[in-house]
């Protein structure tokens, strides 16, 4: 019995032998199998800050062939349309170079961009992933992109800045240009930086035929409640000796949000209003008084942030600063049209609100009118 035992033991060990020989002969085919492999020099671009009306902006990855047998890309994809991957269409021998080319189309498309592009080969990985990222300025709010201000010989974007949506969670940029089309040299000043925002630059010289990009950035925490912040940019255009020739403010707007208000999950209110008024002509002695009714119909308590008319003839508030799902509130405004005379005759004023709407938080009311003659 013992000898039965003794000899079905050796059996076992040989055979766990021989069998331990076979995976290593196995494991050695393997190792020297000749595969591809596709290293990238980089794996993320940052485009940094993007002007929005410049167009498309493109960036190459370059990759080695670092295996032992050939490469082939055989497809590329992206996150979305507004970003097309391009890439080598031949076999990379190895040791060889070949790269990845990815536009972005920036159109449309404001704030921060963080966008994925995948590359599938014959190397056996799933798939090698490629980012792009940066931010994209608008010339905040001007829809023509043509100068809107001259002070002094200055050209300037914009009489007024309007950022995006912002909360504390993201930061947003927007572009103020200057250019001086003079056959001098203009110093540019720049005072009364609003709080609530940080600029490049403010103070410098441009020569003749010179252009400047200045990008003012969001600053906002979350202690901010939200609300419309208004600010004036006061931009001075001087000599080369610093004396003010003439000077003008630029206004800036600011709509701040709750972070969660980005997120738009659970239940949430919807807002419901007739958004334009055109009161005709009326006589300058007239006060135009009525009431814009407010709809929430959402799940959740609709919160009214701000109400900013911008123009002193309009005066208006809410009646209620919170409306209970299904409930109905009230604006109550006046519009003085003797204000309107002597403003020029003519009312074409929107009145911006801010609400905790996820499917718009900031509306519009447009208010039309002139003095009758």
């Amino acid at each position: 019995m013992k000898r039965a035992i003794h000899h079905l033991g050796t059996l076992l060990l040989v055979a766990l032998v021989l069998s331990s020989r076979a995976y290593s002969v196995w494991a050695q085919g393997a190792v020297s199998e000749a595969i591809p492999v596709m290293t990238f020099a980089d794996s993320v671009h940052n485009f940094g800050l993007v002007a929005e009306e410049k167009g498309p902006i493109g960036c190459i990855f370059y990759f080695r062939n670092t295996g032992s047998a050939p490469l082939v890309i055989t497809n590329a994809t992206a996150d979305c349309g507004c970003t097309t991957p391009s890439y080598t269409r031949e076999t990379v021998a190895p040791g060889a170079r070949g790269e990845v080319r990815v536009t972005y189309n920036p159109e449309g498309r404001p704030g921060t961009f963080v966008k994925k592009v995948r590359i599938y080969s014959n190397a056996g990985e799933l798939p090698k992933e490629l980012v792009i990222k940066g931010n994209v300025t608008t010339l905040g709010g001007n829809e023509d992109r043509k100068y809107q201000l001259r002070v002094g010989g200055l050209q300037v974007s914009n009489h007024l800045l309007a950022f995006p949506i912002v909360s504390a969670e993201g930061d947003a940029t927007i572009r103020l240009v200057v250019n001086n089309p003079t056959d001098r040299p203009i110093m540019v000043r720049l005072r009364k930086v609003p709080k609530f925002v940080s600029i490049s630059k403010t103070e410098f010289t441009l020569e003749p035929n010179e252009p400047e990009e200045l990008y003012l950035t969001s600053l906002v925490s979350p202690k901010d409640k939200p609300a419309l912040r208004y600010g004036v940019l006061h931009l001075e255009a001087c000599d080369a000796e610093g004396k003010i020739q003439e000077s003008a403010d630029v206004k800036v707007s600011m709509p701040i949000i709750p972070d969660e208000l980005i997120s738009g999950t659970g239940k949430s209110p919807k807002m419901d209003l007739v958004t334009y008024y055109d009161f005709g002509e009326r006589p300058a002695s007239e006060t135009i008084k009525g009431r814009i009714t407010l709809e929430n119909k959402g799940e959740a308590p609709l919160e009214i942030y701000s109400v900013v008319s911008g123009n002193k003839a309009i005066k208006i508030k809410a009646k209620s600063k919170t409306i209970a799902p299904g409930a109905k509130s009230e604006l109550v405004y006046s519009i003085n049209m003797r204000e309107v005379a002597r403003q020029g005759g003519k009312l074409s004023q929107n009145v911006d609100l801010l609400v905790n709407d996820p499917h718009g938080p900031l509306r519009k009311v447009r208010f039309e009118a002139s003095i009758k003659k």
